[in-house]
């Protein structure tokens, strides 16, 4: 029995909405709800006080990740942006990141109007002088929103600028630990384009066999309670980052963790709305959680 002497809580949270599909012959009647059918057609309704029934919405997403993401082309002048999508409209923000603990994305001063899923950043804007790197691989993210101001999407790109500019390979997802326990661990990210990555990590490297977006790595033999540092590798890429290993399995040794809850949006900035979820406050708790050691965050809905 693990004994808990020190908590963090931090009252707020996140809810994330989203439609489970289940891909079954037959879908069974909820047992739970005595008002909750399944039609011969394998479609979910409800049956109302009054006998009326209403059938549950399927909601299809308006917008996919293959949208947003590989979206950029390189260009002598900068990058081309299209998502492939004539009906869609909005501003593009694009930025690079700081070189920091914790970099954040410097947003460029000026707005990039998306006209039928098409846009261009100037990169040899002069107001951009001095601060495009031509001698390494420059880390920029974007963000697209719509017409109403609504956040759609935050991406991340590697640029090369070389005589013009190119799409560097780019970890676009990631990375993530996976299956952490107090011996083992895994690491998982995507990345732009198919490539053969690689992860550092205790003195040994593990490499992918072929070519791959998705790539995910087993990390056996750690020491329970230890902080490691991993560095990922793809192309001219390299990114360091460190985990920490549980504590042993029945040890009484205290630890901290933050617990989570409600943390919807807030509609005053357009960074704390994504999609029903105050990014901003998140972000907080994050940064909150880090400062104070948490092993991790419990979300309760």
């Amino acid at each position: 029995m693990v004994s808990v002497k020190k908590a963090v809580f931090l009252i707020t949270g996140v809810i994330f909405t989203g439609m489970l599909h289940a891909q079954q012959s037959k879908l069974a009647d909820p047992a739970l709800f005595s008002n909750v059918f399944v039609d011969n057609k394998n479609n979910l309704f409800f049956k109302k006080a009054d006998n009326s029934i209403q059938y549950m919405k399927n909601n299809t997403p308006k917008y996919s990740l293959n949208n947003f993401q590989n979206c950029f082309t390189g260009t002598d002048k900068g990058l081309e942006f299209d998502i492939r999508d004539t009906n869609f409209n909005g501003i593009l923000y694009f930025g690079f990141y700081s070189k920091e603990k914790y970099p954040q994305i410097k947003y460029l001063p000026c707005k990039y109007e998306i006209i039928k899923g098409k846009s261009f950043v100037n990169l040899k804007d002069s107001s951009l002088t001095g601060v495009i790197d031509r001698s390494a691989s420059m880390k920029s993210g974007y963000r697209i929103t719509d017409r109403g101001g609504n956040n759609v999407y935050d991406g991340k790109i590697n640029i090369i600028a070389e005589r013009g500019f190119t799409v560097d390979y780019t970890v676009i997802n990631g990375p993530y630990i996976n299956c952490l326990t107090y011996n083992t661990a895994t690491i998982s990210f995507e990345t732009n384009k198919k490539i053969i990555a690689s992860v550092a990590v205790n003195n040994k490297t593990y490499k992918d066999e072929k070519e791959n977006c998705h790539h995910e790595f087993e990390i056996k033999d750690l020491k329970p309670d230890t902080a490691y540092s991993y560095k990922i590798l793809y192309g001219t890429g390299a990114d360091t980052y460190s985990f920490k290993t549980a504590i042993m399995k029945g040890s009484d040794k205290p630890f901290v963790f933050a617990f989570v809850c409600d943390s919807r949006a807030n509609n005053a900035f357009i960074n704390r709305n994504i999609y029903g979820v105050n990014a901003s406050m998140v972000k907080k708790i994050m940064n909150s959680a880090t400062d104070k050691n948490a092993a991790f965050i419990q979300f309760s809905g």
